[in-house]
This record gives structure tokens, sequence and C-alpha cells, in this order.
């Protein structure tokens, strides 16, 4: 599905049509403010999907924006089904310049649409195009075209919780699927956007961010020159375990379960108490009642999520000088803020930076004003500077 929309300024959060496609009733004739309390409750609303305080002022007044949006699956090679998204604008002439292509990467566990929440506004405002899509495994992407939705060894649905099981690959070979499936989104947005050769930059959420690491890590340099990849952003980047556990403790742990289903948030990938998400309580029942929202996986899926987690911490001694964004809240107790600090200690390069946040949590796209502001406030001045460098 695709669609575009002309929008004035005062109604741009009318161009977020469909965010969400889950079972609720559509919410007909609704304020801006009556569609944040309806995403946070759960609720789909097909007319606005951006909360009032992150959509009021971004665009002039007089302006009238195009706004497009491209939701379609992308078929990978093996037969995968990945759900994709694109939106980029289109300013009065001489109003704004176009300035890159940020392509998003989510938490484990849930889908690329509560990352875009409060993300998509703001990054079209400042010039920027957006993408996303659903991790392997999560969301609405399957691991099969014939998995999804269905009984079948690949993908299950049971009373509206999403279980997961994949087909006995091993862990390195699901981990080149996961790195495949970002250069394939990359390419699929880059082909997408009007503009020749734009500059990208990937936005990793939590594990999301360790995915983008790893990807950063174990790609050539002439892969990312031809892709003209120019920055990693990682909120919350899930680069260590919680204290006292190694790596190599729970690999040993996972071995034991073999193929059977484990509950994700035993073994360090998503909070096991969702209150540790953000301060605003509204995204923990919001993520507790998302009929999306990954609730079990088989040991080896998550043997291979946390192995990402490792080959990203050890990325820091060869990351060179790509510009790389940490920011991270002090009590985020999902992705451990001492990992990352030595991270960016061991790269010993001044284009890593890190910005942190007291007091804020995991997901500080989600946080509470005036936090969430300031986040993002950094986020788009760190892009676009590093837009303007050549």
């Amino acid at each position: 599905m695709s669609a575009s929309c002309f929008v004035a300024a005062p109604e741009i959060a009318m161009a977020w049509g469909g965010f969400y496609e889950n079972k609720a009733e559509p919410q007909t004739g609704c304020t801006v403010v009556n569609c944040a309390e309806n995403f946070y409750k759960g609720k789909s609303c097909l007319t606005c999907s951006s909360a009032a305080d992150e959509v009021d002022g971004l665009f002039g007044e007089e302006d009238t924006v195009t706004i497009r949006h491209v939701e379609e699956n992308v078929i990978c090679s093996d037969g995968a089904s990945l759900r994709y998204q694109l939106w980029d604008a289109k300013f009065p002439p001489f109003s704004k310049e176009f300035r890159g292509l940020v392509v998003i990467l989510h938490d484990f566990s849930t889908d690329s649409g509560r990352a875009c929440r409060n993300l998509v506004p703001r990054l079209l405002s400042e010039g920027f195009a957006v993408s996303s899509f659903d991790i392997r495994g999560h969301g609405r992407s399957s691991d099969r075209t014939d998995g999804f939705g269905r009984s079948s060894p690949l993908r299950r649905l049971f009373t509206g919780s999403r279980r997961i099981v994949v087909d006995g690959d091993d862990c390195w070979v699901q981990i080149q699927k996961w790195r495949s499936d970002v250069e394939t989104i990359v390419r699929r947005a880059i082909s997408d956007v009007e503009q020749r050769n734009p500059r990208v930059f990937l936005l990793g959420d939590g594990f999301g961010a360790a995915m983008a690491i790893d990807y950063m890590a174990s790609m050539q340099q002439k892969t990312r020159d031809e892709l003209n990849i120019s920055g990693v952003a990682a909120c919350g980047a899930v680069l260590g375990l919680k204290e006292n556990i190694s790596f190599h403790d729970v690999y040993k742990l996972l071995d034991k379960y073999g193929t059977a289903k484990v509950a994700d948030a035993e073994y360090l990938i998503f909070p096991d108490e969702f209150e540790n998400l953000s301060r605003d309580l509204r995204i923990g029942e919001m993520i507790k009642k998302d009929n999306l929202r990954l609730r079990e996986a088989n040991a080896l899926l998550l043997k291979a999520a946390v192995r990402v987690v490792e080959n990203a911490n050890r990325a820091s001694c060869e990351w060179g000088e790509i510009p790389l964004a940490f920011f991270h809240g002090t009590r985020d107790i999902c992705a451990p803020v001492g990992a990352v600090e030595e991270f960016k200690e061991l790269t010993g390069s001044s284009q890593v930076t890190l910005h942190k946040y007291t007091d804020a949590k995991h997901w500080l796209h989600h946080e509470v004003l005036p936090e969430r502001r300031n986040f993002l406030d950094d986020l788009l001045e760190w892009l676009v500077t590093h837009h303007a460098v050549v």
C-alpha cells in the first residue's frame, strides 16, 4: 500500500495514516490530542498518528507540504517478507533542502511503528526522508513467504500473541540474514527517494542500535561508499548484559534449550518489567497489550540476538572514524550505559560521541517531556551537522 497527501502546516498530523493496523476500531473525528491518547491506549487511528507536542509548530504556518507514505512488503532473496515503510516530504521551492535518508532499526521484541512514533515528524520537518522495517521475525515481517499468520513450523500466532520458531538455522546464519535485510532495506529506500545518491544514516533503537553497529562493522568500505552511509545514531544501545552475567554464561544457558521456545525477557534482550522502558507509564501498558509484540522466541534466535550484541560490543577496537552518536538515559537498566562508555573510550575517536539524559530510561523517543524533546533536538543537531560534512 502506498499513499500521498497534501497538507497545510496546522494539519500536518493528518499525513501519518496507518501506522498501526491492528484489529481495534478506527477512531473517527480525531483531534491531534485525542489521537495521542488513542496511541497510548493501543487504539488504531487511521487519521492521525502523531503526538500533539511533537507536531505543533514543526512546519511553517503558510507552508503546503506534500507527505508521501509508502508501505508494502519487500521480499528477500530467501523468500522472507519484510514489512517496509518510507516517508518523505516535499516543501515549497527554496524553503527547505533535502538533507538525507534515515533508516530506523527498532528494538528487539517490538516493531518499527513503535520506534517511528515521535521520530518521523521531527525528521521530516528538518528535510530528512525516513524509512523503517519490521526486523525479520518481528511485527509484520516473516521468515518465509508462507510463514506469516499461518500454522507453520516457522511462525505461529496464538491468541493474539506473537510466538516465533526459526527453522533450525545456525545463529551465525541468522545474523547474516539480519545483516542482509538491513542492506536490502537501505537499497530499497535509496531507490524510493527522488534525490540521487542521498546521504544515509542508520538510527538504531536498543537492540536495533547493536544491529546497526554490527552491520557497519561487518561492511566493506566499498559497500559503505556505494550506499553513502554517513553515520550511525544509537539510542539506548544494547552493548552489554546485566551486571555479573557474561556472554559465555548466556550461551551456555540457551544451548540447553536447543530449539525450545523461551521467554525473551529472561535473556536480557527485552525488559521483564515494562515500566523500565520509559517514565511515561502509558508506554509500558501499550506495549503489554500490543498484539505484534514478540512474547516468546526459540533459544537459537535469542542466541543469535545476544551474539549480535557481543559483536557490536567488540566492534569498538576496529570502529575507525565512522561518525557514531550514542544517546542514552542514565536510568536505562535494559542497556547498561557502562558498556557504551567503554565502547566510546576504546574507539579513541572524536567521531564517537555520547549524549546522556539524567533519569531517562530505555526508550528516549518515548520519554516524558522535556527529556524526549531534548533528545530529539540533540539527534537532529547531530544529523544536520553530519549531513553538512563532505
